[in-house]
């Protein structure tokens, strides 16, 4: 550091190189305020302070010495004010809480979306590591399955829940248990979009469907199809629904087939009930759960790409899998209770992230 002052006699400077060692505590507060406390612990002259009047110099270390250690407060002071300012966590928690709360639309399958409220937020112990300060963060969320557009009491989302300090770190994978809700209206929709137009045939019988509707009939998935060709009139299919968790399929078992023509139910025609229009048939129940699987981490990755700040926050979420842990049939709706497990990673690249106004 270089210092000059003119007097009336002649020009005053003084010059020296300083090593300054602080250490700083901090402690993050429930309310996530954050609090420093810096202490200066030891300095190391790299060259004497030397004082120049004139063409005289004059060793000064002694009156540096007491000039350091009474402006000791007033550095330590200013450091602390600084490191409040960088790591205002409650003002940046509000704006990615907002994010964390923003509704995930799953798919055009289930027209329903994922609404999260957190109740609670731990962070561990924060650790050094080279210049880097590592921690972990956990989230105590509710969860709910909505119908897309349902109106909610939004003002409850966005509070800043109380976080919980020093918690113990996981590595494990963060894991869900999600109550989902399919309407048979919904998932008939999506077997609209597959199947209407598509044409069966077997030699020179054919049939075209024409409309598609679901519902449910004791324990069983009814699949109702109006048809059109050598056939004109509804076949109806009826099986028992199980899930094949290794292929991630919900498909129905032991498909009952029915022709129904002018009012009047025939047992299928024969070439219905066997071969290649069969197989295409029992096709149609198979609901591939892993496509939800598939649209879901797509999403999740165009809205962090979207919604976190260039070049300051990077995050990612990883869907390792989703499974119906259980299931039951509903009037109108098959409820499920899905596990899912993912992995979360946030990396702060600059903690000028959470200085107010940028």
């Amino acid at each position: 550091m270089e210092l000059r002052r003119k007097t009336i006699l002649s020009e005053v400077s003084a010059d020296a190189q300083i090593d300054l060692k602080f250490n700083t505590k901090y402690e993050i507060a429930k309310d996530w305020l954050v609090k420093t406390k810096t202490e200066l612990q030891a300095h190391t002259w790299k060259s004497k302070p030397t004082l120049k009047v004139g063409s005289f110099r004059i060793s000064s270390s002694g009156i540096a010495n007491i000039v350091l250690n009474r402006l000791k407060p007033r550095i330590e002071s200013k450091i602390d004010e600084s490191l409040q300012e960088i790591l205002d966590f409650r003002y940046k928690l509000n704006a990615l809480f907002r994010i964390i709360n923003s509704p995930i639309r799953i798919d055009a399958l289930i027209n329903s979306e994922i609404n999260v409220q957190l109740d609670e937020i731990g962070i561990s112990s924060l650790g050094e590591n080279n210049d880097d300060l590592n921690g972990q963060i956990s989230l105590l969320t509710r969860l709910r399955l909505d119908p897309v557009g349902k109106d909610l009491d939004w003002s409850r989302y966005y509070v800043i829940p109380k976080g919980v300090i020093g918690t113990q770190e996981n590595s494990e994978l963060s894991r869900l248990f999600l109550p989902f809700n399919i309407s048979y209206e919904n998932l008939g929709d999506w077997l609209m979009e597959q199947y209407k137009g598509h044409r069966f045939e077997a030699n020179e019988n054919y049939f075209v469907v024409e409309d598609l509707s679901l519902s449910q009939e004791e324990d069983k998935i009814k699949l109702i199809l109006e048809v059109t060709g050598t056939v004109n009139g509804t076949i109806e299919l009826k099986g028992k629904p199980v899930y094949d968790i290794e292929k991630q399929e919900l498909y129905s078992e032991g498909l009952e087939t029915k022709l129904i023509t002018n009012n009047i139910i025939h047992k299928a025609a024969s070439w219905i009930l066997k071969g290649k229009i069969h197989e295409e048939l029992e096709r149609i129940s198979y609901f591939p759960l892993n496509k939800i699987i598939e649209n879901l981490q797509a999403i999740i990755d165009k809205q962090l790409k979207s919604m976190l700040p260039k070049q300051k926050i990077l995050g990612r979420i990883n869907v390792e899998s989703l499974i119906v842990k259980d299931f039951k049939l509903g009037a109108e709706e098959i409820h499920a209770l899905l596990d899912l497990r993912f992995h979360m990673f946030t990396e702060v690249q600059d903690l000028n992230f959470f200085r107010k106004g940028t």
